[in-house]
This record gives structure tokens, sequence and C-alpha cells, in this order.
């Protein structure tokens, strides 16, 4: 995208489009498809932003916490991108990410303050606040779906029991439908 929010390019695969633990091979694939096609739109990559579920240390790209992606967990996404690509790169939670993009680009635009609440594999919120993303302790401003529900309920892959998204988030929902335990 343009540094005034306009999209020249969308790619859009599965996470996991190579199989389990695939996310990291995801990622650079979908980069080489939108830097190589870059310029027959007459466009340079001047950075690169990539949003991930779970917890990121936004100074260093380190990937916290991942229930979705297991793979990142730990994973220095933004340097390994750097050194692919030879661009600057940013990694944050994607929620964040979206919530700054309405901040800066859509709905949010002129606003001092919102909340995005996006519930699809995983239920988050990126917070916008006076102006400031809000990161929380460790990263997890934000983070609902790991709120208990219900103190006795279904195992969460987080390892406690009874969150928000073991019941209401999609592969919460999916998992119950297909009748596999969280």
């Amino acid at each position: 995208m343009t540094r005034t929010g306009d999209v020249l390019a969308t790619e859009i695969a599965p996470t996991h489009a190579g199989g389990p633990g695939t996310a990291d091979r995801t990622i650079l694939a979908l980069l080489e498809r939108v830097l190589t096609s870059a310029p027959a739109r007459r466009a340079a990559a001047g950075a690169i932003g990539v949003g991930v579920p779970g917890t990121v240390d936004p100074a260093t790209g380190l990937v916290g916490e991942s229930h979705h992606t297991a793979e990142l967990t730990g994973t220095d996404l933004a340097r390994m991108l750097r050194e692919r690509f030879a661009l600057p790169a940013f990694v944050d939670n994607d929620v964040n990410v979206l919530a700054l993009s309405e901040w800066m680009f859509g709905h949010g635009r002129g606003t001092r303050s919102l909340v995005v609440l996006a519930t699809g594999t995983g239920i988050g919120a990126g917070i916008v606040l006076d102006g400031r993303l809000v990161r929380g302790s460790a990263g997890y401003a934000g983070e609902f779906g790991h709120a208990s529900v219900k103190f006795d309920g279904r195992p969460c892959w987080c390892g406690a029991q009874g969150c928000l998204v073991v019941y209401a988030s999609g592969r919460g929902i999916a998992e119950a439908a297909g009748g596999r335990e969280a």
C-alpha cells in the first residue's frame, strides 16, 4: 500500500498452505509474489509490514506466544524479512495492525481513539487511545479471547480452561461442530 493508504496489490493464501507448521513459508511466498509484481505496477517497495496472530515485541519484531501459528513463536520474523528482502521490516500483532490501519486510513481516520474487535481464528482487539496503540503488559492488551467465560469449561490452546476463544472463535466453533475437543 502507499503512504496514503491506497492498496496496490492483494495476495491471499491459507496460513498453512504448505501443511502444518508452514506459516513462515507462506509469509515469504506472499511477499515474494507482491515484491516480484511491484515493478509491473510501477511501484517500488520501501518497507515490509506483517501482522501475525499472537504477541509481538514491536521494537525487535520477535514473535512471542502464537497459539494458531506455533511455528512462529520465538521467531525473529522482522530480522528474517530484512535479511531476505533487503528492506526495512516491521512485525506486529495482526489486530494491532488492523486497528492502526483503520485509525490511519479507514473509518477511524480523524479520531483520537478507537477499538477494533476481530473475531476469526481467535478473538482479539486492537486499541488506539488518544492517538497511541495500547499494547499492554507483554503485548496482551486486547487479547479478549483468552478471558475465561466458564472456569470449568473446555481446555484452551493457551493452557487455561473456558476461554472465550474456544466457544466463539472460528476455530473453536469449527472444532465444536466437528465433535473434537479444543
